[in-house]
């Protein structure tokens, strides 16, 4: 997690990150045992940050997790919440035992769908996501995409080894970048659309994204 801990500080232009203390941890952990490893460093280490934690979606404290009306969540230990309540991504309690479990989106406590493999990868991809609402310098629009600009973008930029998968009525998000502190992320629609909103933390980053994708897309 070290590493991936590194690429927030420098996408949110921030020097360190703060985490929840261990008598906040051991509250947490009286009601979900054992926590998977993976959790516990990112609680440890960062969950507390508030320059990336209180943007876009909702992560879930660990205090809020030893509130009562979770206990309707009887199979989940949710982690972040969509904005508007439509879903929500959480780790199985089957699988609490894992140390770096797989991440599902569900819609309710029955209806889940894979989110990422690894909670590690899912831990980064919504920070990424999270960090394009958060640029000083970025794009005013949201970008349709055709598949052969798609293709562009796949040629000339990075792709981050990992996504995240069926957000929000079944979207699939995937990231770009051309330096350590900017981002290019691709939203894939069930019904094949393709959009796209990218920026930067930095403007030089910023410039260096636009020689790949200042002509690419239609602003919605």
């Amino acid at each position: 997690m070290k590493e991936y801990f590194e690429i927030i500080k420098k996408l949110y232009g921030i020097d360190t990150l703060k985490g929840y203390a261990k008598e906040e941890m051991a509250i947490l952990k009286q009601k979900f045992h054992p926590l998977p490893h993976v959790l516990e460093e990112y609680y440890h280490t960062a969950a507390q940050t508030a320059a990336s934690h209180f943007v876009q979606d909702n992560w879930i404290s660990p205090h809020e997790l030893t509130q009562p009306y979770l206990d309707k969540l009887s199979n989940i230990l949710p982690l972040l919440y969509e904005n508007q309540g439509i879903c929500y991504a959480g780790i199985l309690k089957k699988d609490l035992c894992l140390s770096n479990p797989p991440v599902y989106t569900f819609y309710d406590d029955k209806t889940w769908e894979l989110c990422t493999p690894k909670l590690n990868e899912f831990i980064l991809a919504a920070l990424l996501y999270e960090s394009c609402f958060t640029f000083e310098h970025c794009a005013e629009d949201f970008f349709s995409l055709t598949q052969e600009e798609l293709k562009t973008i796949q040629a000339q930029l990075t792709k981050y080894p990992f996504q995240i998968q069926s957000w929000i009525d079944h979207i699939n998000i995937s990231f770009y970048h051309n330096a350590c502190d900017n981002l290019a992320v691709v939203f894939t629609f069930q019904n094949g659309d393709l959009q796209l909103v990218y920026g930067a933390a930095s403007l030089d980053s910023y410039k260096a994204l636009l020689c790949v994708l200042k002509n690419i897309g239609e602003p919605l």
